[in-house]
């Protein structure tokens, strides 16, 4: 990793499963370390705080390099994450998806599109107008 940054490489660290490993993987220059969330709750532990906690590290010790999260079981996982202050992830976009799906969202948008259907013509768009 030293030699990749040293040629400017961004680099990420992926498998990360401990906070030491984020740790090093940052001083040896690593612009990411990227904790698998549900990976380590299927090994006992709680991906969530790990996570949180490499967060801490990296911040507490003024390390160039953020958290990158990985492999989310769920969007809470991702979403508390997020108000924690951990912005960047990879996600799958069912994982993604479940962050917005509420039937009331839905409702509401489909009587907007009904709504503007109504006043421009069915099937129409904005670009149609």
């Amino acid at each position: 990793m030293k030699i990749l940054k040293a040629e400017g490489a961004n680099i990420t660290a992926t498998a990360i499963y401990t906070p030491m490993q984020a740790f090093l993987a940052a001083k040896a220059g690593a612009s990411y370390a990227a904790p698998y969330i549900n990976r380590i709750d299927n090994m006992g532990y709680d991906g969530v705080s790990i996570a949180q906690h490499i967060h801490d590290i990296l911040r507490n010790n003024n390390l160039d390099a953020n958290v990158l999260a990985a492999s989310f079981k769920n969007s809470q996982q991702l979403l508390e994450l997020a108000e924690y202050g951990i912005g960047a992830a990879t996600a799958s976009p069912n994982v993604i998806f479940s962050l917005v799906k509420n039937d009331t969202i839905t409702s509401a948008i489909n009587v907007f599109i009904r709504d503007f259907e109504k006043l421009v013509g069915e099937g129409k768009t904005m670009k149609d107008c």
